[in-house]
């Protein structure tokens, strides 16, 4: 049944059906977190879609005026589809489906989008931008799977093919060095693509592949931290441990809950460790590689939170959630 990345088509135990969120959003927390998200969705049905040559607040200059792939740009583009897609699902008003769609369409489109892959990284076919974009529109694409028809669906999982899945299995093919690293390369890359697989399932023959491929890779990641939880590279880039986690919640509920790797160790050690290394006013210890004044990753507490039962990850995510962050990711509704 479709939905069933990060929230359920009808109930299940242990895990959040629509219903539920429907529920929960009257209020409360939840119901900032909508009211932000819906506003945002509301506000971008008005506006022409994201494309690489775009420029708005906090887009790099000189990014756009090369129409580069940058993170800041696939990052809204990637949201904007993801949040019509959310808003679509919970309010059954096909005019959030049309703008997803819309995005989706210019992603899809070569002239608009010449590639999924900041021109900055060269000797690859893809990149960390693949990993965000085939991530988004694969989510998208679940949540949206009520209401798009037959031929929609396969013109999304054509794109995706294209321009994601099949130039990430040439990589692979090719020895790339992401593809068994152990740095946010893989977590983003291989972690974006196994959400791929979750999300499409049998409507991609390759599905299962993509599975296989990043489940072990993603869990034998947390072999790189320390015996206590300690993230493997610097305080500040420690915020990268939501990569995996978004990959596990995906696959906790994509499995029926059947399996809660969130709960297990390290995960919940470090959000744990990471608490220690965030100072007054709410930014983490600026040691290493590090700007100056960077929030922690909240949302990610919140599903460690859910899946731990854990009061003191619960208590730090409310502290530094931002529900009016315009460049929030979307699940942040479904994970708390």
């Amino acid at each position: 049944m479709r939905p069933h990345i990060f929230v359920t088509a009808d109930p299940v135990d242990g895990l959040r059906s629509v219903e539920d969120i429907r529920q929960n959003i009257r209020s409360g927390h939840a119901g900032n977190l909508w009211s932000s998200q819906k506003e945002i969705a509301d506000a971008e049905l008005k506006n022409k879609v994201y494309e690489p040559g775009d420029v708005f607040p906090g887009r790099d200059a000189m990014s756009a005026g090369h129409s580069n792939r940058d993170y800041t740009i696939v990052h809204r583009a990637g949201t904007r589809t993801m949040r019509a897609a959310l808003a679509c699902l919970i309010t059954e008003d096909t005019r959030y489906r049309d703008d997803a769609l819309a995005q989706m369409y210019a992603l899809f489109d070569t002239s608009r989008w010449p590639e999924w892959r900041d021109i900055a990284h060269t000797g690859m076919n893809i990149d960390l931008r693949a990993g965000q974009l085939s991530r988004a529109v694969s989510i998208a694409y679940d949540w949206l799977y009520p209401f798009i028809d037959a031929d929609q669906r396969r013109w999304i999982v054509e794109g995706l093919d294209r321009c994601g899945i099949q130039p990430f299995f040439k990589d692979i093919e090719a020895g790339v060095g992401w593809a068994n690293g152990t740095n946010n390369w893989m977590t983003c890359v291989v972690g974006g693509h196994g959400i791929a697989g979750l999300a499409l399932g049998e409507d991609h023959p390759q599905s299962q592949e993509l599975i296989d491929y990043a489940h072990p890779r993603l869990d034998a990641y947390f072999d790189n931290y320390g015996p206590e939880g300690e993230f493997n590279e610097s305080v500040s880039y420690a915020n990268a441990h939501a990569l995996p986690l978004v990959y596990f919640s995906a696959h906790r509920y994509a499995s029926g809950g059947g399996e809660n790797r969130l709960a297990s160790f390290p995960i919940a050690d470090t959000c744990r460790w990471m608490i220690y290394f965030t100072v007054p006013p709410g930014h983490v210890v600026p040691f290493g590689d590090s700007h100056i004044g960077l929030p922690p990753s909240a949302p990610m507490f919140a599903t460690v939170a859910d899946a731990s039962r854990d009061a003191a990850l619960q208590w730090f995510y409310l502290e530094h959630s931002k529900p009016d962050d315009p460049d929030a990711d979307p699940w942040e509704l479904l994970w708390y």
